[in-house]
């Protein structure tokens, strides 16, 4: 009898979570999961490369001339004295803890308002938020929403708050937003900003209005739009070994984002995008089938330009595929936040063709699978501290402290550069480490300097010293006994604990 109570309450708080329009339980509800979803673990590869610039912005007497993180670019000013003010007041793991926490309420509130615009419950935001993660949060191109805190994320959710007031029409406030979070992230903000213009008109149906709210956005985003043009077109536009900043960027760092048709053999790199093509174009199918049913639907209509803009992209990306000139406007960006309004589309429309009864199992299955994705991510967080460890790693930065002088450059062995407990060393170490394959610049003639660094550090693991170079390389960190071989003709080993070891290089 007890049993049966019991799973009947279930039930019946299942539905009514299900049914409710109430703002602050959704923002309660939103404000648990992205905590949940954003918990401060450690900082990631790109939130030490971006917490890091911040923090030069702020205090640049802290960095030297050969620190590994470095980048001319002040596109991303606003976002940069924010996270530097976080890491000079509380340094950088409480900064990032803070930023993570402060990232998932900025996200709850504006999913809760983009939600509500919508007329979607809460059971309908979670299912939402949970399926997008679930499915990889994005097409193609490697994008995402919730993993991380950086300026796109704050981007991102000012664009929830300005699709919010598209769905509100209040159209100068979608304005507004889509300025601001174009301040966050220029191509995020810039995007999605041009997509709620054609929205406004073909919702009026006249040019005037929108007109007006093209020059308001234009306006507004002038000083910005200055610094980038500065940023990348005022530059010397040099060479390494004949290769391009746009190639190197492209072709050679990030082609996984943003150039599927890379390298010598084009048509086997873009074998892997494949899949998220054949997704998206199915998906533009449906969502165009919605859109002939329900054309006053302005998601679904940002829906469908998002995945039209992703095929376009990779027609543009083939013919640009020896040049690289358009790949760093990082065409395959819209990729997350549109796959996102699919699937909010797509629940919208479940839920408008359940009975009743199928409105109580779908709240119940919601249920079910909220728990199911909680328990993973914890499990993912524990697991998390029980396996990325670096038994060495306090051992390591002591010796350095000893042995070496401040200013001194200690390069670093490619080794596992990716994994987070190998790439803290580069902060960590508080010695400038010269270049890290993670922290690739955006301004041209840095990312030059930048992969003239990565050819360097990769001569020196590879074949040893005798290389003539004017960057004044002090020490060597070797993981891996066959690469302290490599470098023996460099100098002597100062400190080693099993296979880690400090080499002095010799004058």
């Amino acid at each position: 009898m007890k049993k049966n109570q019991l799973l009947a309450s279930v039930e019946r708080y299942a539905l009514e979570l299900d049914q409710s329009q109430n703002g602050l339980l959704c923002f309660g509800w939103l404000s648990a999961l992205m905590i949940l979803m954003l918990y401060p673990m450690g900082l990631t590869g790109n939130e030490e490369n971006y917490f890091e610039l911040a923090y030069r912005t702020i205090s640049p007497e802290k960095f030297t001339q050969y620190h590994a993180v470095f980048d001319q670019s002040n596109a991303r000013f606003a976002t940069e004295y924010l996270f530097g003010s976080l890491v000079y007041l509380f340094g950088y793991e409480t900064g990032h803890a803070i930023a993570r926490i402060g990232m998932a309420l900025f996200y709850a509130a504006s999913l809760t308002y983009f939600f509500r615009s919508l007329r979607l419950s809460l059971m309908d935001a979670l299912l939402t938020v949970i399926l997008f993660d679930l499915v990889g949060e994005q097409l193609m191109g490697g994008e995402w929403l919730f993993y991380g805190v950086e300026s796109k994320t704050l981007a991102y959710a000012f664009l929830f708050f300005a699709f919010g007031s598209v769905n509100h029409n209040r159209w100068w406030a979608a304005i507004i937003f889509s300025a601001m979070a174009t301040y966050m992230h220029f191509l995020v903000g810039g995007f999605w900003a041009l997509v709620i213009i054609i929205l406004h008109g073909l919702s009026v149906r006249e040019m005037v209005s929108p007109g007006k709210a093209l020059l308001l956005f234009c306006v507004l985003i002038s000083p910005l739009l200055y610094i980038v043009a500065k940023d990348q077109l005022g530059t010397h536009a040099l060479t390494f070994n004949g290769l391009s900043a746009d190639k190197i960027y492209a072709e050679i760092r990030n082609p996984h984002h943003i150039a599927p048709f890379a390298g010598s053999s084009p048509f086997w790199t873009f074998w892997g995008w494949i899949p998220g093509l054949i997704t998206t174009a199915c998906l533009l199918v449906v969502m165009s089938i919605i859109a002939s049913k329900e054309n006053n639907n302005l998601i679904v209509i940002a829906g469908i330009v998002g995945l039209a803009e992703l095929i376009l992209a990779m027609l543009i990306s083939y013919l640009d595929r020896h040049t690289f000139y358009v790949a760093k406007l990082y065409l395959f960006r819209p990729s997350s936040l549109t796959l996102f309004f699919v699937i909010t589309v797509l629940v919208g429309q479940i839920k408008g063709q359940l009975s009743t009864d199928g409105r109580k199992l779908k709240a119940l299955l919601t249920c079910a699978i909220l728990v199911s994705f909680c328990g993973w991510h914890v499990k993912n967080n524990v697991d998390f501290h029980r396996y990325h460890i670096f038994q060495e790693k306090q051992s390591l930065i002591a010796a350095v402290e000893t042995h070496t002088q401040s200013g001194d450059i200690v390069l670093i062995e490619p080794y596992k550069e990716f994994e987070q407990e190998y790439l803290v060393l580069n902060r960590e170490i508080a010695r400038p480490t010269l270049v890290s394959w993670k922290f690739v610049p955006t301004n041209p003639d840095d990312i030059i300097r930048w992969y003239s660094y990565i050819q360097l550090r990769k001569h020196i693991f590879e074949q040893g010293c005798g290389q003539n170079t004017e960057v004044p390389i002090r020490w060597l960190v070797s993981f891996r006994p066959e690469s302290l071989n490599k470098i023996s003709n460099c100098g002597p080993v100062v400190w080693q604990k099993g296979n880690i070891a400090l080499v002095k290089v010799k004058d």
